[in-house]
């Protein structure tokens, strides 16, 4: 049992009121996501998700931990009875799995409300393609960390046979560092591209920046579990080695949690939001004016076919009426040859009509008029 003293040789109580201390602050700056944006937005993001999952999966974790000091961890190993000292080392193989999934989660919320911030197609890529990254290098831990020893007991990695533990750990903290920078680096351009005033675009780069932290903080990680990989005393001296991977976990979810506060949201509105809706704009206006230019070049040519139809509907109907008219009228001053050939003109018009439906409907009303007009003048005098 963990003793209610910290002393030099029982840590056990420092262990667990940081770890406890670190999970409140978690909860509270997820709590504070979670009611930000349903104040804001009305409703809950993907990212919103991912980084409360990224919480249940820090809670698990911190269970784990405080079942090892229950059971012995940050006291000599000496004084543990074997049972004991088994109870620990399955803590911490427990503790470790959840610590992998839980960054990994947290990680993914930043990148997907990145994602969600942007509509631009190349930073769109290159988040999909950390993120592909992320969830690879995750998958690759765990299954790591879940058979790193011998089974029927793959935690017991003081009497038994496992991989090279010391490797493992850099290079999982390395490419951890990595991809939070990937994750600076990629929020730095777009802060560089914001419509917004200087002010603002610190401000976005200020926030991303604070994963800075994290990488301050995995560093120590590795440099304490490169100090005890080789410890003898396998639940004493690696301490300060399990305050600073809780130290990790608490920085990685409340960094990826300080993009969704007010000021922060605010400033994304009227910069990066304000950007890519004015782009959206430009493209569904251009969109449009190519549109509308089709749809009124279309609307004009089936306007003027229309139009032309009914013009030579009208202008058949006129000159036959008026052909009847006239054929009446004039019989009695028109000789027959001259009645013949006006019959005969009219029915060449028509079909000059039918056989010239490519040209435009102007040439088409000049012509006919002119036409109708010479056989009018040759038929007036007479």
């Amino acid at each position: 049992m963990s003793s209610s003293k910290i002393t030099d040789d029982d840590k056990s109580a420092l262990i667990d009121i940081l770890v406890w201390f670190l999970l409140i602050t978690e909860c509270l700056a997820v709590g504070t996501v979670a009611i930000t944006k349903l104040a804001i937005r009305r409703r809950l993001g993907r990212e919103d998700y991912l980084v409360i999952l990224s919480l249940v999966f820090a809670i698990g974790q911190s269970v784990a931990v405080s079942r090892q000091t229950a059971n012995g961890f940050g006291q000599r190993q000496n004084t543990l009875e074997p049972d004991q000292i088994a109870s620990v080392l399955k803590g911490e193989y427990a503790a470790d799995i959840l610590l992998l999934a839980g960054i990994c989660v947290a990680k993914l919320s930043l990148l997907a409300f990145i994602s969600s911030i942007t509509f631009v197609t190349a930073y769109t890529n290159a988040v999909r393609v950390l993120a592909i990254v992320v969830i690879l290098w995750t998958i690759s831990s765990v299954f790591v960390t879940a058979f790193q020893c011998h089974f029927p007991e793959p935690w017991n990695y003081i009497g038994n046979v496992c991989i090279d533990r010391s490797s493992f750990w850099n290079y999982y903290c390395a490419m951890n560092i990595l991809t939070d920078i990937g994750q600076i680096v990629i929020m730095f351009v777009i802060a560089a591209r914001m419509q917004t005033s200087v002010d603002r675009k610190a401000t976005v780069a200020f926030v991303f920046t604070a994963r800075i932290i994290v990488v301050a903080a995995v560093a120590g990680q590795i440099v304490y579990f490169n100090r005890t990989v080789d410890s003898l005393d396998r639940t004493f001296d690696p301490w300060p080695k399990t305050l600073a991977t809780q130290i990790v976990q608490n920085l990685s979810i409340v960094t990826a949690c300080i993009p969704y506060l007010k000021p922060f949201l605010e400033s994304l509105e009227s910069g990066v939001m304000r950007n890519d809706d004015q782009r959206r704009r430009q493209q569904l206006t251009g969109e449009y004016s190519g549109s509308y230019s089709r749809s009124k070049n279309n609307n004009n040519s089936k306007r003027s076919s229309s139009g032309l139809k009914a013009f030579k509907n009208k202008i058949s109907s006129k000159a036959s009426s008026s052909h009847d008219s006239n054929v009446h009228e004039l019989n009695m001053f028109v000789p027959a040859v001259e009645r013949k050939t006006n019959k005969a003109t009219a029915e060449r018009a028509e079909r000059e009509w039918d056989d010239n439906n490519s040209q435009s409907s102007q040439a088409r009303i000049i012509k006919e008029t002119r036409t109708w007009t010479v056989d009018v003048r040759s038929a007036g005098p007479t």
